[in-house]
């Protein structure tokens, strides 16, 4: 029986006329689920520990209302509050519980916390007053970094959330290291704890904030950063609502036959994990997978699809390119719709990815989409019917425009087959005000509120949207970065060899961003046309300093020929549809003392966890993680006697071969004094925020509990840090290239 024949009348009506998003996000899912008892019933959460039922959830939620309420965490006294969550049931209470008491919150990245200037302009720029962080988040040595900032940044509370792990023979190591962990925390002064505040202020009366929709109600974050932050996207209650509300008046959404299971792949930062993993199946009734710190990847993960019936499957696009090549059998019988995003998907891969899914006895097919964060996550879907690459149809409640900037004029889908760039309404749309500030702006378009994407689409015969690139003029990236295109072409195509340049946007898969690749055509031929490519990006961008390095492109393209438009320009349109398919180079400065003083062009190999090109910001992000490294390193040779030979990476791990060959006693498993999860989320949070797992490299998976392998694979090379896909990463989000060969300071 459909979901949708089992909600009263008097909801359905209000679910297909839009009224039912006009109210606040807690009691949106309350009225979905309050109606009967079979849905009070039904588990809303699985977890490591336990399960919750919604009315179990709910009761929850009152608890922690009744703590924000005694803390005065409310609306009325103008809080917002940055949530650490993790992988942790007792973050969603708190966000749940917050918006009763109509306080605003925001979801944090861990990587904003380590940089001090960055840590101070987060705080400022959203005007965050109470942090509420997993204990699973932290360590005691950034939990006293965190307090030392209190009283200087004006936070009034500091609340750490204790969760619990399930008792069990492989477990009991990796529980004890949590339970010292916590032990550690609280002898830190100036912290709140939640189990205690449950227990002090049980049956205080909540103060309820404001039934009306407020406009920052829920700030994402997307995986980018802008103003020394990753850029947050404030979304009202009605916008919340409205994000999932849309899928539940989507027809796709109203054939499944089972409840709606899923399973939270990534942190409830951004609007793919809160929005589509947590407030959707919520919606209908259904219940959410939450891992016990870190999602399980690879073979393992399907086990627990089967565990718990989950239905409903949410992957990036790199994510099941991967899933088509696992040389094994796995039942994929339960799962009822697959939908990937956040990358393109090619017509040749989604057929593949459907054969792979047939042969392990999955009866449904991939869906493609287009969402982003500062629209509510998804809001264009195609059918799983279709062969082509299509993006889809705008959902229920979207409406598109399509921007000619040739005519500079608005079009609508029904005027006919066009290119242009997407503009997208709807009530999910976010303000892009926070706390006075501006982070993007919208656009009134036929007296509505509309955003610009950025990205370039084509209008098909039957009215569905093709993904073509990034618009002409200039393109953002998700720093906010604005890459003026004609202006590097122009400074390009004065030096001296060049005959023909464009600057096209390209969206790179495994940064989750979009980067200008130099596509260019010389006078020279072979080793000569390098030499002159070379030599006139470094005079552009460093020796004459004609334009910021900040807009150096990070890969080129040396073509023959060029292709134009009528008007005898570089067409970067059909550049961007892969008509031009000679090799890639990347584009790597050489410093010496702090200077740059030459310019390399190295040929990139496309491989699966190789990264070309990375924003300045991302290099920011890895050198704070190699200094995270080392000091968690020190402290271990100060503080952890014992466990191990002294400046062994991961002391007293114990799995033979664990990155010193032959250190430790095979097979045995010690608790660890160097926490390998801010590792783990930290590399996610960077550069595969929504559609990659660092888990998922080179096919293989690791325990995050032991670091022993899961799938079964062959493993070369000892534990995770050893995996050479993810020391590239790191070496090339610093340095984008090389470390050793270009950068030598």
């Amino acid at each position: 029986m459909a979901y949708e024949l089992k909600f009263p009348d008097k909801i359905k009506k209000r679910v297909d006329s839009g009224t039912i998003i006009e109210q606040k996000v807690w009691s949106y899912i309350k009225e979905l689920n309050s109606f009967d008892d079979e849905h009070l019933d039904a588990v809303a959460i699985y977890s490591g520990y336990r399960d919750y039922t919604y009315r179990q959830m709910f009761r929850k939620w009152d608890l922690y209302a009744e703590v924000f309420s005694a803390l005065d965490m409310t609306e009325k006294n103008k809080t917002c509050v940055g949530i650490l969550p993790g992988f942790a049931p007792e973050a969603i209470f708190a966000l749940y519980a917050l918006n009763m008491t109509g306080a605003s919150v925001s979801m944090l990245h861990f990587i904003d916390i380590m940089d001090a200037a960055r840590w101070d302009s987060l705080i400022e720029k959203e005007g965050i007053t109470d942090l509420i962080i997993s204990d699973r988040k932290i360590t005691p040595d950034f939990l006293r970094r965190v307090v030392a900032t209190k009283k200087r940044l004006g936070i009034r509370n500091i609340i750490i959330l204790h969760s619990r792990s399930r008792n069990s023979m492989d477990m009991e190591g990796h529980n004890a290291k949590e339970k010292a962990n916590y032990k550690l925390l609280k002898q830190v002064r100036g912290v709140l704890f939640m189990p205690e505040l449950l227990d002090q202020y049980e049956g205080m009366p909540i103060k309820y904030g404001s039934k009306k929709s407020k406009e920052d109600a829920i700030v994402l974050h997307t995986s980018g950063t802008t103003n020394g932050i990753h850029k947050p996207v404030p979304l009202s209650d009605r916008g919340v609502n409205e994000s999932v509300a849309r899928l539940m008046r989507c027809e796709q959404f109203k054939k499944f036959k089972k409840r709606m299971v899923s399973y939270l792949e990534m942190e409830p930062i951004g609007s793919y994990a809160l929005l589509d993993m947590i407030h959707l199946p919520f919606s209908f009734g259904g219940g959410v997978v939450i891992p016990n710190n870190a999602p399980v990847m690879g073979p393992a993960l399907f086990n627990l699809f089967e565990k718990y019936d989950i239905s409903l499957m949410i992957v990036g696009t790199v994510g099941l390119e991967m899933l088509s090549k696992l040389p094994i059998q796995i039942d994929l019988s339960g799962i009822e719709f697959i939908f990937s995003g956040g990358g393109y998907l090619s017509a040749h891969s989604k057929k593949m990815v459907n054969k792979f899914l047939k042969r392990n006895g999955c009866k449904a097919k991939v869906t493609i989409g287009y969402g982003a964060t500062e629209v509510g996550g998804a809001c264009i879907l195609s059918t799983p019917d279709r062969a082509d690459d299509a993006i889809g149809f705008p959902l229920p409640g979207v409406k598109v425009k399509i921007y000619d900037d040739q005519e500079e004029k608005y079009y609508d889908i029904n005027d006919g087959p066009r290119e242009g760039g997407l503009m997208i309404s709807s009530a999910s749309v976010s303000g892009g005000v926070l706390n006075g500030i501006e982070f993007f702006k919208t656009e009134v378009v036929d007296g509505e509120k509309y955003i610009n994407t950025f990205d370039r689409v084509r209008v098909n015969e039957d009215g569905s949207l093709n993904y073509v690139g990034r618009m002409n003029k200039y393109f953002v990236n998700n720093e906010g970065i604005r890459f003026d295109a004609g202006l590097v072409e122009t400074a390009i195509e004065a030096q001296k060899g060049i005959v023909a340049c464009g600057l096209v946007p390209m969206y790179d898969k495994m940064l989750h961003d979009t980067v200008p690749v130099l596509y260019v055509q010389t006078n020279a031929k072979g080793e000569k046309s390098l030499e002159v490519v070379k030599n006139a990006i470094f005079n552009v961008f460093f020796k004459d300093q004609k334009i910021k390095d900040t807009n150096m492109p990070g890969l080129c393209v040396i073509a023959d020929n060029l292709p134009t438009n009528s008007a005898g320009k570089v067409d970067i349109y059909q550049i961007a549809l892969n008509v031009i398919n000679d090799q890639k180079y990347s584009v790597k400065p050489v410093r010496r003392g702090g200077n740059v003083v030459d310019v390399k062009l190295k040929l990139s190999i496309p491989m699966f966890g190789k990264v070309d090109t990375a924003p300045e910001e991302l290099r920011g992000d890895a050198k704070l993680l190699k200094e995270f490294v080392e000091r968690e390193r020190e402290m271990n040779r100060d503080n952890m006697p014992g466990q191990g030979m002294p400046g062994q990476f991961m002391p007293g791990q114990g799995m033979s071969g664990q990155f010193m060959p032959g250190q430790g006693m095979p097979g045995q498993f010690m608790p660890l004094p160097f926490d390998l999860r801010p590792i783990m989320n930290m590399f996610q949070n960077m550069a595969m925020q929504q559609s990659q797992n660092i888990n998922q490299m080179n096919g293989q998976n690791y325990s995050q509990q032991s670091g022993m392998p899961q799938n079964g694979f062959d493993m070369q090379g000892g534990n995770i840090m050893n995996n050479i896909s993810i020391c590239d990463i790191m070496a090339m989000l610093f340095n984008a290239s090389n470390e050793d060969e270009y950068y030598e300071d």
